[in-house]
């Protein structure tokens, strides 16, 4: 038995910021607009529980799938309520899913949707569950002081919900991650008490050197891509679309130029969204799951750690 998804969902917060109404210069706002491509963000000031909890009561009324059905739910966040219980415990009860259910949160952050269906697709290997849900979602806003402007026109707080069952016919073909964790300052929330000697880190806020991360996601996107294709003996004219994680316009277009891949081959919506983190790759899957029926994809994650993943899918 393989792993499928079978319906995707997601929550946006009813806070939205528009790029034109900071105070910033027209020279500005067109720079940035042409850096990242996003002209608005979406953020929350309620937490990270509540937002899930509307997300996954909404879905489950709306599609009248019984919870009972549910035997795992895994939580990919980075901006967790609680540092302890963990916050898919919190979930279990505020939901009212049975106790019969594996929970678990993953500290991941841009692939963490690709580390969610890896795991899930392990669980139903083990025949530890026939079907399940995997959640992404965070609030990096809580993490962005007023001052950091580079982070605030970039990230959008977001949650996202794949219902996930076993198929007999195999669905994803592969899946390959990488980690290298000298890059982990260059995207981080600080411990100031660890980090008493760096100047860089004037605050526990966000911290991100995007020239760092745009250099690490060039050198192993492209990395990543071959060795997937290679191990499955592909090329990638046989990839129907590229699903990258919605970094910024800069790193989807400076990648699709270093690979040679068609722009009608590479679906995006970082300018409607933002860069939602852990959500942007399901929330694309949702957006354009009628057009991705029936074709094969190849999904990237990769960021924060520094992280990446990708798999291929037959969708």
């Amino acid at each position: 038995m393989h792993l499928g998804i079978k319906k995707l969902d997601y929550l946006l917060p009813r806070n939205c910021k528009n790029i034109y109404d900071l105070r910033l210069s027209k020279k500005k706002i067109k720079k940035i607009i042409e850096k990242t491509g996003i002209k608005k963000v979406f953020f929350t000031k309620e937490s990270l529980i509540t937002n899930c909890e509307k997300l996954i009561n909404n879905f489950f009324e709306k599609n009248n799938i019984k919870k009972s059905r549910i035997k795992f739910l895994i939580l990919v966040t980075q901006s967790p309520d609680y540092i302890l219980p963990s916050n898919s415990c919190v979930l279990q009860y505020k939901c009212n899913f049975n106790n019969d259910i594996i929970t678990f949160d993953i500290n991941q952050g841009c692939s963490g949707f690709i580390y969610g269906l890896a795991i899930s697709n392990s669980i139903f290997k083990s025949d530890l569950a026939d079907e399940g849900i995997l959640i992404c979602a965070d609030r990096y806003s809580k993490f962005i002081s007023n001052n950091n402007i580079s982070c605030r026109v970039l990230f959008s707080d977001a949650f996202s919900l794949i219902y996930l069952k076993k198929k007999k016919k195999r669905t994803f073909l592969s899946f390959e991650f990488g980690t290298d964790g000298s890059g982990y300052k260059s995207l981080i929330v600080p411990n100031k008490e660890l980090e008493k000697k760096n100047k860089i880190f004037k605050s526990n806020n966000l911290f991100m050197s995007g020239s760092e991360v745009f250099v690490f996601a060039i050198k192993r996107v492209p990395e990543i891509i071959k060795k997937i294709l290679k191990k499955n003996s592909m090329t990638s004219n046989e990839i129907d679309y590229f699903l990258f994680h919605q970094a910024s316009k800069l790193v989807i277009e400076t990648l699709s130029e270093k690979m040679q891949i068609p722009k009608q081959k590479i679906l995006n919506n970082f300018s409607e969204v933002g860069n939602t983190t852990s959500s942007s790759i399901p929330i694309i899957l949702k957006k354009y799951q009628k057009k991705l029926r029936k074709k094969k994809i190849l999904m990237v994650g990769f960021g924060v750690g520094f992280s990446w993943g990708a798999s291929i899918i037959n969708f």
